[in-house]
């Protein structure tokens, strides 16, 4: 698929013509410069062509720390890969310092005759003008400006055109039916978790290079990556969100509440998500939080315990300060090498346990998912999650016919008869299955208002017990049946 990438100074309207070609908000707008860091990446579909188009952090000419370093280098990254450049300019302002530094690295890095579309951004009541003179003055392109109000979706129709024509004449081909069943087979796969858990580093390690800026700094990612990786020839498509931390640590800042808001839409269109979980502080109340707001949404679920690295690193210097006290007090009671790797073994060991205890009693509803152990940085465990992601993608799909369902219902009745929570007394007539990603079963009752979540929780372990849904969660809808519609 070819490439467009938006590139400008902060500010310059980017992240608003990027949603305007894509029809839908990925990218967070505010007038705050900056607010974009790590490069946001969509699909446009396009009558002749769907291309890829990326929104990178503004370009400026002073960099204060190791955030605006890593925004530089990214966004000249898509300088030198992209197929199309649009540089915008706010056509509201003079040309800064900032922009005649960007020609002049669109100049040394882009490849030799990959266009640039100059986009005269915020022209809700500017036409072609004396701007243009100036703009042309860059001494980057000969085309004609592009005079764009993304708001107002002005320009923007000319704009993609002329794309469509660029990539016509590099000889891209068009696209062809087959590319809806190929975006169908896509896996979407949400990473989820508090700040600085590790969701940016996983992704940069699942796809082989630098996508999310990672940093010490929580909450560094405030919009939502989607990166398309392949794995033994199956594509995966990973969403790093923006790390979600208490309401009551949460500024005001609109920037902040989009992305609250944009982390729980990537899970409305996720297929499987992933919890990640710091195993050096264990799960909290916001994890809590998180992981309804997974089986809401009706993903599946992995959680991964993240920085196991640094886990055992913590058990050797315990086990290491413990030789080096026995050194000082009773130097013949020194433990060997291999007596040394048996105790860090055994106190990564019993951390292990501890933490898959915890997720029993703190997460008791995700007792149907898998947890993982995982260094992203020394790529331990990163093969496990594409292989437990196939399990529960065939989990979501598994579909049971009606009549072997309804056996197995006259079976658990048998066993456990249902309570009811009001006077009348509760009968279940039959169930089928309705629905896969993720499985639903419709129970017809007489009156949906009986069933006690007791019954609920148990119809489900015992849905599970026989037919595996490992990964997933299950929905069970109560439905009337017989004298009792209304209900």
């Amino acid at each position: 698929m070819p490439t467009v990438a938006i590139i400008g100074r902060p500010n310059a309207g980017k992240s608003t013509l990027f949603n305007s070609l894509l029809g839908e908000r990925l990218a967070i707008e505010s007038d705050t410069p900056g607010t974009t860091r790590d490069r946001v990446f969509g699909t446009v579909i396009g009558e002749r062509f769907d291309f890829l188009l990326v929104d990178t952090g503004g370009l400026t000419t002073e960099i204060s720390d190791d955030i605006e370093e890593n925004m530089r280098a990214q966004a000249e990254e898509s300088i030198a890969g992209a197929d199309v450049i649009y540089f915008c300019i706010d056509v509201r302002q003079p040309l800064t310092a900032e922009e005649w530094t960007i020609s002049e690295i669109l100049r040394k890095r882009k490849p030799k005759n990959i266009p640039v579309f100059l986009v005269a951004t915020k022209a809700e009541k500017t036409s072609a003008n004396e701007a243009a003179s100036e703009f042309y003055g860059l001494g980057i392109t000969d085309r004609d400006i592009f005079f764009v109000s993304a708001k107002e979706r002005r320009g923007t129709n000319e704009l993609l055109d002329a794309t469509e024509d660029e990539l016509a004449r590099r000889s891209f081909p068009e696209k062809s039916e087959d590319d809806t069943e190929v975006e169908n087979a896509v896996t979407r796969i949400a990473i989820v978790g508090r700040p600085n858990a590790g969701k940016s580093t996983l992704l940069n390690t699942l796809a082989g290079k630098e996508i999310s800026i990672v940093s010490e700094k929580a909450g560094t990612t405030r919009d939502n990556i989607d990166t398309t990786v392949m794995f033994e020839k199956e594509p995966f498509m990973l969403i790093d969100t923006a790390g979600i931390r208490k309401k009551s640590r949460m500024n005001e800042e609109q920037i902040e509440r989009f992305s609250r808001l944009r982390t729980l839409g990537a899970l409305a269109r996720s297929d499987i998500a992933i919890l990640m979980i710091d195993a050096n502080e264990g799960i909290s109340h916001q994890d809590q939080i998180l992981a309804d707001a997974m089986v809401e949404a009706g993903c599946g679920v992995i959680v991964i315990f993240s920085k196991w690295d640094l886990v055992r690193k913590k058990g050797r210097d315990e086990v290491e300060a413990d030789q080096k006290s026995k050194e000082i007090m009773r130097p013949d009671a020194v433990d060997d090498e291999k007596e040394v790797e048996k105790k860090i073994s055994k106190s990564v060991a019993s951390l292990r346990s501890y933490l898959l205890r915890q997720a029993q009693s703190k997460l008791p509803f995700l007792n149907w998912a898998p947890v993982l152990f995982l260094s992203a940085i020394e790529k331990r465990g990163i093969h496990d999650i594409f292989k437990t992601v196939r399990e529960i993608k065939l989990e979501r799909q598994r579909k049971i016919p009606t009549p072997e369902l309804n056996d197995f219902l006259e079976h658990v009745l048998s066993l456990h008869p249902p309570a009811s929570r009001t006077k009348t007394q509760l009968k279940v007539k039959y169930v089928t299955q309705t629905g896969t990603n993720p499985p639903k079963f419709s129970f017809f009752v007489n009156d949906p208002d009986a069933v006690h979540f007791s019954f609920r929780r148990f119809l489900e372990n015992r849905l599970r017990e026989v037919y595996g849904f490992w990964g997933t969660p299950i929905i069970l809808d109560m439905r009337a049946k017989g004298g009792n519609r209304r209900k």
